[in-house]
């Protein structure tokens, strides 16, 4: 009977050892799955999404080799580089021209000839990158504050999208193994791990579905809820010091050329600041077009990408617009000019009566202006006319002595009525 009494007292000893082992592990993941209240952690319940992010990869069927590098162009737009399909005669660019709480956000938006839906792009409001302990006591723990603050931005950035938190499975595995393995995890990366899934749910917003990492670049991506089997929706997140550029990116996965334009895309992004200086060197280039070119779609795309570096310009917006009007068939790449210059300006910003939208305060000013230039241009026509009346000395005597004659006609009066009044 002691025998039988000493054995269950050394189980129930193992078994405790092995529950106190175990527990912060067991807890971690309840804290992650089912989330925690305590006052040292708070943190809601997390969506399988986030749990674990991983490596970006683009697969061998999308790395078609449909695309004809020679019909791309390298273009900034805004803050980036990007090559577009722009000597592409089957493909329509539709700009893309957003203003929310005073903040531009640009891109195009693909078709082919027969309107199919094929890629979008736009470049979205860049803002800063900071990680957040919040009001969290744990995190600031001197332990666990010192582990967290030796990693450097790079390191928090990659792990953001890239660190799986879920601990190892533990099928297929003894106790023991399965213990052994939690135990080369430490406390201090437990908790480092509950720190960047404090800091996903502060980062990634309700409707990104799955978070990964293009190692190469450093580029995170996540994937965005879609309502169309046939259409995904990406986001790129690009980190350049400290700010994150953001572009939301939707593909018609059911064409093949548009897996082109996506592949390509995400491949051969690079960042570059935006500058009033870029505006310049798109605009000279535009300028070495044909007419023909400069009034379609590929004038267009230059001088579209040139005011993204320059919003404020009403001027280079009006170009835009009046280039446009001279081509033919331009109305599609028209209304989102239109549409925008009204927003932004209270003028549609047109020269033809049929698309002119203004305000009454716009309407009034450009009315005031139009009578201004109607009276300067009068008066230079009537300068120009005695310029060139003075211009034979002949008619200039004659032209003398009838002024003359008239300041005497002139004076003539104005003694009289001196001497009335």
């Amino acid at each position: 009977m002691k025998w039988v009494l000493l054995f269950l007292i050394i189980i129930i000893t193992l078994l405790g050892g092995a529950a106190f082992l175990v527990a912060p592990y067991h807890i971690y993941t309840t804290a992650i799955t089912e989330g925690v209240d305590t006052s040292f952690l708070k943190l809601s319940p997390t969506r399988n999404e986030l749990y674990d992010g991983g490596e970006f990869i683009l697969e061998e069927s999308e790395r078609t080799k449909f695309i004809n590098t020679t019909i791309f162009k390298k273009i900034h737009i805004n803050n980036f580089e990007l090559y577009l399909p722009i000597d592409n005669p089957a493909v329509v660019f539709i700009p893309e021209i957003k203003l929310e709480s005073n903040v531009h956000k640009v891109g195009f938006e693909l078709l082919d000839q027969k309107n199919n839906f094929l890629f979008k792009f736009i470049v979205e409001r860049p803002y800063k990158f900071k990680t957040i302990h919040g009001d969290q006591k744990l995190f600031l723990l001197p332990i666990y504050q010192h582990f967290i603050q030796q990693k450097d931005e790079k390191k928090l950035w990659g792990d953001l999208f890239y660190k799986k938190l879920s601990l190892p499975s533990n099928e297929g595995k003894s106790f023991l193994e399965s213990l052994k393995e939690l135990r080369s995890i430490k406390y201090e990366e437990l908790v480092y791990n509950l720190f960047i899934l404090y800091n996903r749910h502060n980062f990634f917003i309700d409707d990104v579905e799955k978070i990964r990492l293009l190692k190469e670049t450093n580029i995170g991506m996540g994937n965005l809820v879609r309502s169309d089997e046939k259409i995904i929706r990406e986001r790129i997140y690009y980190l350049e010091n400290g700010v994150v550029y953001p572009i939301t990116i939707t593909t018609n996965q059911s064409i093949l050329m548009a897996q082109s334009f996506r592949t390509l895309f995400i491949n051969n992004l690079k960042f570059k600041i935006s500058k009033q200086d870029s505006a310049i060197a798109l605009s000279s280039e535009s300028k070495r077009f044909s007419f023909q070119n400069r009034t379609d779609q590929k004038g267009m795309i230059y001088l579209f990408s040139a005011w993204t570096h320059d919003f404020k310009n009403k001027d280079f917006l009006t170009v835009i617009i009046n280039f446009l009007e001279r081509g033919n068939a331009n109305i599609k790449y028209l209304k989102p000019f239109y549409e925008f210059a009204y927003k932004q300006f209270g003028t549609s910003l047109s020269q033809d009566k049929n698309f002119k939208l203004e305000t009454a305060e716009e309407r009034i000013k450009r009315e005031t202006q139009e009578e201004l230039d109607k009276e300067i241009l009068e008066a230079n026509k009537s300068k120009s006319s005695v310029d060139k009346v003075t211009e034979d000395p002949n008619e200039l005597i004659d032209l003398n002595l009838k002024k003359a004659k008239e300041l005497k006609i002139d004076s003539d009066d104005k003694k009289q009525n001196l001497s009335i009044e």
